[in-house]
């Protein structure tokens, strides 16, 4: 039972004294941002501070002490340790933070019971080693101070550093100050810091340095370090593909007669597309509507010239107009989808169609407050950077945070494939969402990153990618702190396949990446890689509407991009 995790990065906590046992400030424990700094680009990071009591913990009576800070029991509680914690105590496991209360308070000695006072007394075997902490869940209400940012240093030299609040996302306040100092109200909010490196910014690695601490003046301080690389962008390098010699696309004719059949492929999903009358559940995700099946349908008309699926796609786009204006844009993040919607929009159409995407638009708070830089919003990230691109190709006028969001992403696909372990989850399908979104951002603005960085997230896919049967990894990680490997007590789904290839139904959601780096580059490594992809996504049965979506939602783009269109 792996009960730690740890972080793949040199991180330093100048802790204070176990014997104090005072609060201590930190963000050692959730916290996110690349290694990698692109000269000439931003980078962000996100931190989440927060009060730790240094405890001691007596595998004899399973219980542990805070010294100088009394508890007055109930409060909800996580366990943090710089080594590893107690045998028997769980701090992270599938990205979930047990939950403890602190009970049985005895003087400043205390049992932890999972989840609250009722709940089963968590006993240990072991005291632990390096530093143990018990974390607030709730500081504000268990030691409401604020936290300070009193010392940054190590960043590149001419580095221009701006630290934002964190609310919804990270681009609307900046920090707050008590005279010079930044602060931080515990609970209410958090840090975001935004680094830009000039352009002529010496390449190299350095150690950044953040100090945390309880007043402005440095008392009680902890110390974050991490390293990070400043690279500039190396040279794309291309060649012309001779198209006429390019091989077939394997699997196409597959793809085509899936895409309209009447057992797992169009035609199951809008039975009559004359006249369909199949009625969208805008809670249930497992239809066609989602991952934008008006999208998909528009794209199969367009592709076999067969103008009576468009009906399909207006029956989806319609009801979900609908869904959209009756919420006034007030769409979950995750349910953007904002194609279909512009695709239904023609100078004789229902006005609706543009109405609904202009309130969307308005409404998402991950586009209008650039988001938050956690790799766990990587998906309404990046369908807050579609969404923001989609504005700019309709309505002719750049999003005020495009630019911001895009630095987000790109900063989000770095994190997988540094080797840090900066991240929380790494899920390949998501990534292709990323990619998916930065290719479009790439067609506004020819952003050097984008190909640099795809071609570092498909040679990370790859690589884990089973070649023999040819399936995607769905959770990417082997650290079983990270996705998990079965339920715990405290996180009854942990997530699908902790290190296993065992999804091909997914591999559309990728595949096209690896269509636009070869066409891009003409490098026929990433011809050889999509095709196997493309060609065997087929080979999971499509159970779901959901799951039609998934496969046609991008994938008429490989074709399009595989056929030098």
């Amino acid at each position: 039972m792996l009960r730690l995790f740890r972080w793949s990065l040199i991180l330093l906590l100048a802790l204070a004294s176990i014997a104090a046992a005072k609060p201590v400030p930190s963000a050692a424990r959730q916290w996110r941002g690349p290694r990698t700094v692109i000269a000439g680009y931003s980078s962000w990071y996100f931190f989440w501070d927060e009060w730790m009591v240094p405890v001691t913990c007596d595998p004899a009576s399973s219980r542990c002490n805070s010294g100088d800070t009394p508890f007055a029991g109930g409060e909800i509680v996580q366990f943090y340790s710089t080594g590893t914690p107690p045998q028997g105590i769980w701090s992270l496991y599938a990205t979930i933070w047990a939950p403890y209360a602190v009970c049985d308070v005895q003087g400043t000695t205390f049992a932890l019971r999972r989840k609250d006072c009722s709940g089963q007394v968590e006993t240990f075997t072991t005291p632990g080693t390096g530093s143990q902490f018990i974390a607030f869940r709730y500081p504000d209400k268990a030691y409401p101070k604020n936290i300070y940012v009193t010392a940054v240093s190590g960043f590149p030299a001419g580095a221009q550093l701006t630290w934002w609040r964190q609310l919804i996302g990270c681009s609307v306040a900046k920090a707050r100050v008590e005279g010079s100092t930044l602060y931080d109200r515990v609970a209410s909010e958090r840090f975001c810091l935004q680094v830009y490196a000039p352009p002529d910014t010496p390449a190299g690695d350095y150690t950044a340095s953040i100090t945390f601490s309880e007043s402005p003046d440095g008392t009680n301080s902890t110390v974050l370090e991490f390293p990070i690389t400043v690279v500039h962008l190396p040279p794309l390098k291309t060649k012309s593909i001779d198209w006429a010699a390019a091989p077939p696309i394997p699997g196409l004719d597959r793809w085509e007669k899936n895409m309209v059949s009447k057992d797992t492929g169009g035609a199951r999903w809008c039975a009559d597309k004359a006249n369909p009358t199949e009625k969208m559940a805008f809670g249930y995700e497992g239809q066609v509507w989602y991952y934008d099946g008006a999208r998909v349908y528009y794209q199969i008309a367009d592709y076999t010239g067969d103008r009576e699926w468009v009906n399909c796609a207006r029956n989806i786009a319609s009801q979900y107009r609908d869904r959209v204006l009756a919420s006034k844009g007030n769409v979950q993040a995750w349910r953007v989808f904002p194609h279909g919607l512009a695709l239904s929009m023609c100078p004789s159409c229902d006005p609706g169609y543009g109405a609904a995407l202009r309130a969307m638009i308005d409404a998402n708070a991950y586009a209008n407050e650039s988001g938050v830089p956690q790799d766990d919003r990587i998906r309404e990230m990046s369908y807050s950077l579609g969404l923001e691109v989609v504005q700019q190709k309709v309505f002719g006028q750049p999003h005020k945070n495009l630019t911001n969001t895009a630095d987000i992403v790109t900063g989000l696909l770095l994190y997988y494939t540094e080797g840090t372990g900066r991240y929380a989850q790494y899920q390949s399908f998501m990534c292709g969402l990323a990619m998916e979104a930065l290719i479009g951002y790439w067609d506004l603005t020819h952003d050097a990153r984008v190909p640099f960085i795809v071609k570092r997230m498909l040679d990370d896919i790859w690589a884990r990618y089973d070649q023999k049967t040819h399936a995607l990894m769905y959770d990417a990680d082997v650290d079983p702190a990270k996705c998990g490997q079965a339920p715990a007590w405290f996180n009854s789904d942990p997530g699908g396949g902790c290190g296993q290839n065992n999804h091909q139904g997914l591999n559309d959601l990728v595949a096209p990446a690896f269509a636009w780096y070869w066409k891009l580059t003409g490098d026929d490594t990433y011809l050889q890689r999509g095709d196997d992809l493309f060609s065997h996504n087929l080979d999971e049965e499509i159970y779901s509407g959901k799951q039609f979506s998934q496969t046609y939602r991008w994938s008429f783009d490989y074709v399009k991009w595989r056929s030098g269109r």
